[in-house]
């Protein structure tokens, strides 16, 4: 499941950097959360630093920044994990949209301390606040709780099949 979710994730990264427009997604939010909600603290910590060294190989801002915010937004949300669950979509969405803000601005508070300088126009607030990371919720929907969710199943439904074709060759 976590190799599936990677994987989305980089085509995502992908069609991001390759696409004529800038996509304002976050494409490694939702593999954060199904990180965050599915496994350990530690390992939930590794592979945000791997995600992050990803988007550091694309980016143009300081080599590393992006792998130290994905790991900051990994530990700042670590706590909110208890209150939202993988299997429902709602929950699903609003903690990826969650993890986006803090993502947000762990990247804002990071460029500052490499002085670097960040354009604010007025509508900045309400774009990378709240526009944004609602369409990183509905991205994390249609990108990944779908796909993921069907891959279960098939995996669900063969592994039946086998059983059941292994348990009937044995007769």
């Amino acid at each position: 499941m976590f190799g599936g979710a990677y994987i989305l994730s980089l085509i995502a990264l992908w069609l991001k950097s390759v696409s004529a427009s800038t996509l304002p997604i976050l494409p490694f939010a939702p593999f954060l959360t199904v990180v965050l909600l599915k496994r350990s603290l530690a390992s939930s910590f590794i592979l945000a630093a791997i995600a992050g060294f990803h988007v550091d190989l694309l980016s143009s801002d300081p080599f590393g920044i992006h792998a130290l915010g994905f790991f900051f937004a990994i530990l700042f949300c670590h706590r909110l994990r208890r209150l939202f669950s993988y299997d429902i979509l709602s929950q699903f969405a609003i903690f990826s949209s969650i993890i986006s803000v803090t993502m947000t601005i762990n990247h804002l508070f990071l460029l500052f301390l490499f002085d670097r300088r960040v354009p604010f126009d007025r509508l900045w607030w309400l774009t990378d606040w709240i526009f944004f990371p609602v369409l990183d919720g509905l991205f994390a929907i249609v990108w990944f709780y779908g796909p993921l969710l069907a891959g279960q199943k098939l995996y669900r439904y063969w592994m039946f099949y086998w059983l059941k074709k292994k348990s009937l060759s044995q007769n």
